[in-house]
């Protein structure tokens, strides 16, 4: 099974605030809408990524605490 955001890319759009599907988008790459140019896909900024890494290594490490705490009380 693919994952259509990867099949289909789409674009942003700033002033609607919308993603508009590649295939829907106007030939000169404006938006449908409101006829404004579109960017490309936004990335997640850095310090999110940074976020997401710390509190899976936080909630991890307290899982392991956890099972080991059940080990030895069990």
């Amino acid at each position: 099974m693919s994952d259509s955001r990867v099949d289909n890319p789409t674009l942003w759009c700033d002033i609607c605030h919308v993603h508009v599907p590649l295939d829907e988008a106007e030939e000169d790459r404006t938006c449908p809408g409101c006829g404004e140019p579109l960017a490309e896909r936004r990335k997640y900024p850095w310090h999110f990524k940074l976020m997401g890494i710390g509190t899976v290594l936080y909630l991890g490490y307290r899982a392991y605490q956890g099972i080991s705490w059940l080990v030895h009380h069990l």
